[in-house]
């Protein structure tokens, strides 16, 4: 598992858990946008583990873009996502060696 993730210039420390997150109910990630922690909770499903990874990178990328939930239009959001995903995968090799032993066993 990797230990942090470098998101548009910050890194976000990354911690698994094997059972539920502390602090949330039931939850399988969380992105502390503020102390720029990202908490994954490992499912038997390593590809379901990535998408909650990703999800909470997504969560990062719209906070370190300082997106406004209400007046972004939807082409600017995905298009500023998608060029935040590509930055982040192009800043990170272990994280894209982590997509692909996830997606590949």
């Amino acid at each position: 598992m990797i230990p942090y993730v470098n998101i548009l210039g910050n890194e976000y420390s990354i911690f698994w858990y094997q059972k539920e997150i502390p602090s949330c109910d039931d939850e399988w990630g969380q992105c502390q946008k503020d102390e720029r922690i990202i908490s994954i909770r490992i499912h038997r499903d390593p590809v379901f583990t990535l998408d909650t990874l990703l999800h909470e990178i997504m969560h990062a990328i719209w906070y370190e873009y300082q997106m406004n939930e209400d007046g972004e239009a939807e082409e600017a959001v995905v298009g500023k996502l998608s060029s935040g995903m590509v930055k982040v995968l192009a800043a990170n090799p272990e994280l894209v060696k982590f997509i692909k032993r996830s997606l590949h066993g």
